[in-house]
């Protein structure tokens, strides 16, 4: 919970329990009582049982009439002047700090990490061509999660997105937000994209998914580690570290940093990521 420490008191935040086990959401109650919660009925914390990303984001359109944003757990904004430029103006499909740029089709898409949507023309693209914010032609156990409507399959073709050509070139598949924003392109409507000092946002990465990850990401281990070491709650590090360890390569912080070779501690990710460590004390 340590992002929320850097957002300014001013702005209004809920925070939405999803698929939270008893521990955590008593532990949330206990320490960030000042915030309003919202909790979603799940059948467990275990992946399939709890809403997915999209499926939260669908809720919030759904119900909300102000203009709201969202960050992702790992994503740290340092600088509290950042939010004093969230401010939509009548044009703005949304503001958007991260982006990614499709070389095929020559378009500049957002990243959904931290997000400040203008609620009505977002609701307006979701209503006028049928389309939510999950996956869209995503494949599993060779059948397709969501196809892209045939309306929208013509348009996306004028702007050079198909089957072989995704906003996100490294998948195969509408990602979560993805199909609402090619629309708005379509429709020529404007994504405002943030340009920040170094060091004003932190983004860290791969924590929701570390355990799926193959290939041992030592930095990702060294953040985590190091995090998992500053929490005081004995039944959150208990509990966390049952989860956590059998994951890791290595067992402490300390450890994982020793075999973390010149060049990665040259990169700007680990300096990212040691600079972020240092703002939280930790």
């Amino acid at each position: 919970m340590k992002p929320l420490r850097f957002i300014p008191k001013d702005i209004n935040i809920f925070l939405i329990l999803n698929g939270l086990r008893k521990f955590e959401k008593h532990y949330i109650r206990r320490n960030f009582s000042t915030y309003p919660t919202f909790e979603l009925f799940t059948y467990s914390y275990k992946v399939g049982e709890f809403f997915v990303h999209g499926e939260v984001l669908n809720l919030l359109f759904k119900n909300n009439k102000n203009n709201f944003g969202v960050i992702d757990h790992d994503c740290y904004i340092l600088d509290s002047k950042i939010f004093d430029k969230l401010k939509i103006i009548k044009n703005n499909f949304l503001i958007s700090i991260y982006n990614k740029m499709n070389k095929k089709a020559n378009l500049t898409f957002p990243k959904t990490y931290a997000l400040f949507f203008n609620i009505n023309q977002v609701k307006k693209i979701m209503e006028k061509y049928k389309i939510n914010c999950l996956y869209y032609n995503y494949k599993i156990n060779s059948i397709y999660f969501q196809k892209i409507p045939l309306q929208v399959q013509k348009k996306l073709g004028e702007i050079k997105l198909d089957y072989n050509n995704y906003p996100d070139g490294r998948i195969n598949f509408f990602d979560t937000l993805e199909l609402i924003f090619s629309m708005a392109i379509y429709e020529k409507l404007s994504f405002k994209f943030l340009s920040l000092k170094k060091n004003s946002i932190v983004h860290v990465k791969k924590t929701s998914y570390f355990y799926r990850i193959k290939k041992k990401d030592l930095i990702l281990e060294y953040f985590i580690l190091k995090t998992l070491s500053a929490i005081k709650d004995y039944k959150i590090k208990k509990e966390y570290s049952k989860f956590i360890l059998p994951y890791m390569k290595y067992r402490c912080p300390e450890e994982t940093l020793k075999h973390i070779s010149f060049n990665l501690r040259r990169s700007s990710r680990f300096k990212d990521i040691t600079y972020l460590l240092s703002k939280m004390k930790y």
